[in-house]
């Protein structure tokens, strides 16, 4: 049965200022490339191998994303592409400035944010959704069947898990 493993970015320069970001972008810090690569050798440790992968087009996705596939050499030659639509929420005026002047978490704002330039809750959830299931449906053509659970978190995974055959016992 396929899996999907699902990944969040690495630490980002926005991160460390304590800066919004959602649709706007920052790079990767030094900790969030090397987090990558423990992913990385998380997906090695566990001999996971893929069948496709994709991730938002942010800057910070897209990087943790090549970092993963560039590290574990059994990702290689798999398809992989930036996908716009899983895409981080919009969070209008409040992008690139300080989390501490928003009027709310940026981890759960519903639909306080629209009013001011930012994404509806059940708008970018469907957005987010819809794109998703478009990548399953692909995914399910590189690994044989279809993967029917989906949650954003940046990049997105798709993959099996192969399970090592029993040993082989001598009579």
């Amino acid at each position: 049965m396929p899996t999907l493993y699902l990944m969040r970015h690495g630490q980002t320069e926005y991160n460390l200022q304590k800066l919004v970001q959602g649709q706007c972008d920052s790079p990767l810090t030094e900790l969030g490339r090397a987090q990558a690569r423990q992913a990385a050798q998380w997906y090695i440790d566990h001999d996971v191998h893929i069948g496709y992968a994709c991730s938002s087009p942010l800057g910070r996705a897209h990087s943790t994303l090549e970092i993963v596939l560039a590290e574990v050499t059994t990702f290689a030659e798999v398809p992989h592409a930036d996908e716009p639509g899983i895409i981080e929420r919009s969070y209008g005026i409040y992008e690139a400035g300080p989390v501490s002047n928003m009027p709310i978490t940026p981890w759960n704002t519903h639909d306080m944010l629209a009013d001011c330039g930012g994404d509806r809750e059940l708008e970018a959830r469907a957005r987010i959704v819809d794109r998703a299931s478009m990548a399953i449906v692909i995914a399910g053509l590189f690994i044989g069947s279809s993967v029917v659970y989906y949650a954003k978190i940046e990049p997105v995974i798709f993959g099996r898990k192969t399970t090592p055959a029993a040993p082989k016992t001598s009579t």
